[in-house]
């Protein structure tokens, strides 16, 4: 499902993409697969990059959505709402159980889109949650990080036309559990949020 998904939503929608150290993706599995939430198209690339053996972690209000709804449901997609605090700790049991087979999962530590996508490149990300690295602790798996440079520009906020274009993709090496044992998830996040906003703010003085 996730395979399809990738290649007929890319075909669809014009999607290009450029891909550097693609071969991260492949190497460090299962993990924790992060990733900057610029645009509604993010899903469909998302799946075209990991391919299989992932779940996805997404925000209850999605598993409503006439269309996305019920392909995020039949993925096994977790969903979490973000008004229940129990559901956080139920979020993280699901994941960690899920990391501990051969399946990874995939999760936006901004915890919702980033803001100001309207611009031609969105240069900065919001605060990044810990979680994603409490999870990798509690699974010792590793974090892979996934850097979307543009691709508000495909799919803007609340817009459904979708403009056919390229989209710069960029994988930094894993981050493995025992690469930061003196440092909190908290520390870590906000350490992967500052390389996040450097890298991004490097792309768009090109």
């Amino acid at each position: 499902m996730t395979l399809l998904l990738g290649w007929i939503g890319s075909a669809a929608s014009g999607l290009r993409l450029t891909i550097e150290n693609a071969s991260i993706l492949q190497q460090h599995r299962p993990a924790v697969f992060v990733f900057n939430h610029q645009s509604g198209i993010d899903p469909i690339i998302l799946c075209r990059l990991l391919r299989r053996d992932v779940i996805g972690i997404a925000k209850i209000e999605l598993k409503s959505h006439p269309v996305i709804g019920p392909l995020l449901a039949f993925g096994d997609t977790i969903f979490i709402d973000r008004q229940d605090k129990s559901s956080k700790r139920k979020l993280m049991d699901s994941a960690s159980n899920t990391l501990s087979g051969t399946l990874s999962i995939a999760i936006a530590p901004e915890g919702t889109r980033t803001k100001n996508t309207h611009s031609d490149s969105c240069m900065s990300v919001g605060s990044f949650k810990s979680g994603a690295f409490r999870l990798a602790r509690e699974s010792s798996r590793p974090i892979v990080p996934i850097i979307i440079f543009n691709s508000g520009r495909i799919l803007r906020p609340n817009r459904l036309d979708i403009k056919p274009g390229h989209v710069q993709i960029k994988i930094l090496p894993a981050i493995y559990p025992d690469d930061w044992q003196k440092e909190s998830p908290e520390e870590m996040a906000l350490k992967l949020q500052t390389t996040y906003d450097s890298q991004l703010k490097e792309y768009a003085s090109r």
